[in-house]
């Protein structure tokens, strides 16, 4: 289950409904560690699927982008964005790294399909790339149900994983 789908469930059954859970998927912890490292943002390399990006998208930043695919006809968008040939050159670091979690969730719901960022540590380093999708964090957690609880209604379901979540809380 991903994480949009929990916080989706949190938000629904869990609290007052003026309440939204939002979760993010993290990236591993090497990758996390090679990005902070880089001091140099390079280059930012994403695909947005036109189709799911709406006028609420606007936090990921691409609804304009999205918006000029459609009236195109296309299924996506590449966006690349990129510095000059300087060595000492980089996109805005802060910006990036802000808009990091909004991407990274935005890649959960099939948003963004493709994210990588490019850069090194000091002007002197290689370019490294990091794949955003394929470096992120995974864990899996089975809910003990017996077979004869997978066909119940949605609110015994619910009420289950509320009991689950209250233990494991």
């Amino acid at each position: 289950m991903r994480s949009y789908a929990v916080a989706s469930y949190f938000t629904q059954f869990v609290t007052a409904k003026s309440t939204k859970y939002e979760l993010t998927p993290l990236l591993d912890a090497d990758a996390s560690a090679r990005l902070r490292r880089k001091g140099f943002i390079r280059k930012v390399d994403m695909r947005v699927a036109v189709s799911s990006i709406g006028e609420l998208d606007r936090d990921i930043g691409v609804a304009p982008i999205a918006a000029f695919g459609q009236d195109y006809g296309a299924e996506f968008c590449d966006i690349t964005m990129t510095v000059g040939r300087g060595r000492k050159d980089s996109l805005f670091r802060s910006k990036v790294i802000e808009m990091l979690p909004n991407w990274l969730r935005a890649s959960e719901e099939h948003k963004i399909t493709k994210l990588k960022i490019s850069g090194k540590e000091n002007e002197d380093e290689v370019t490294e790339e990091i794949n955003l999708l394929v470096d992120q964090m995974n864990a899996k957690e089975t809910l003990p149900v017996a077979p004869s609880e997978r066909l119940i209604p949605v609110e015994k379901r619910w009420e289950a994983l509320m009991r689950f979540w209250r233990k494991e809380t």
